[in-house]
């Protein structure tokens, strides 16, 4: 996708062309995640450096700079999209990374950054931005990272480093922490979440809104002054929830299932992928509702689950329906 190849055409047929060059040994010794995702994989030497050779004017990496990276301020490579500086040894990025117009792909991850300039908010056709666990970082420029309209996977590994206004980042698939609250820390004070977040859509263009529709794993932890569990059973892509620490939490019931106030589900399947469900510390649940019937007499509820964890929860698990 960042190198332009696949035009306009979705992630999901991003991942057919990947699928097929992996049957045809383009790739080895792949590793995938509990989801079967692949997260790891290899190149041949040769089939590697091919594809070096075929775009070493839009292909930077702290790989094939065999002289060392020195960032001068020039920036030359006006055509450069891909950008993989994960583990380099360097202490800065020059402001002029804001001039590379084509870069769609951006990894600064485990490097010795302290500041992630502002002029990268300027890269208008990124899709791809990675800085985790980059411990020396201490200014990004978050307020303004909604200008990067076209991204559509973020990865940091801080809670301070979490963009602002992640609503109007409408292309947005991947987002590796999401921190709820006024201050920094994982902690939201408030008795109940915001709108946006209890009903999982971010008000968009007009009367319309985007639906978490891409999120695949969840984790709700420490909220616990929360009285009331965000609508979740509608997300369609959700394969792993854990939730913990909700003190006041006493009851899950319709709106845990992303079901309305109706007595019927109205043909809603709730958690339609969802494989790992786990809730902990949940001191106060006395009380687990089943979904409601739809008009036939029957809901599928996790029809795909595959493992069940709770703990430390006084309600037990053999009497939930």
């Amino acid at each position: 996708m960042a190198e332009g190849f696949l035009g306009s055409s979705s992630q999901d047929e991003g991942n057919k062309y990947f699928n097929a060059l992996l049957q045809n040994s383009f790739f080895q010794d792949v590793e995938r995640d509990r989801f079967e995702n692949i997260y790891w994989c290899k190149m041949h030497d040769l089939v590697h450096d091919l594809a070096l050779s075929l775009t070493k004017s839009e292909t930077l990496t702290s790989e094939n700079c065999t002289t060392g990276i020195a960032f001068d301020g020039s920036w030359k490579l006006k055509r450069l999209r891909t950008l993989n500086l994960e583990e380099a040894n360097i202490e800065e990025l020059p402001s002029s990374i804001g001039k590379l117009k084509h870069l769609r792909y951006l990894n600064v991850s485990r490097t010795k950054i302290e500041v992630l300039p502002e002029s990268i908010t300027k890269l208008y056709n990124l899709q791809t931005l990675k800085f985790s666990r980059c411990n020396s970082l201490k200014e990004v420029p978050r307020n303004k990272m909604c200008n990067l309209i076209s991204l559509m996977h973020i990865e940091f590994s801080k809670d301070d480093h979490m963009p602002s206004m992640v609503g109007r980042l409408t292309r947005l698939e991947t987002l590796s922490l999401f921190v709820v609250g006024p201050d920094k820390g994982v902690n939201y004070l408030g008795e109940k979440f915001p709108p946006w977040l209890l009903m999982m859509k971010i008000p968009s263009d007009g009367d319309s809104s985007r639906v978490f529709d891409n999120l695949v794993e969840l984790m709700l932890r420490d909220c616990k002054w929360c009285e009331q569990l965000p609508m979740l059973g509608h997300l369609p892509r959700l394969k792993a929830l854990w939730i913990s620490g909700m003190d006041k939490i006493r009851s899950i019931g319709n709106e845990f299932y992303g079901i309305g106030d109706g007595s019927t589900s109205n043909g809603v399947r709730p958690f339609p992928a969802l494989k790992v469900l786990g809730f902990s510390s949940m001191k106060s649940l006395l009380e687990w509702k089943a979904a409601p019937v739809d008009e036939g007499g029957e809901t599928v509820v996790f029809s795909c689950l595959e493992e069940f964890t709770i703990t430390n929860v006084p309600v037990d698990k053999n009497s939930i329906k």
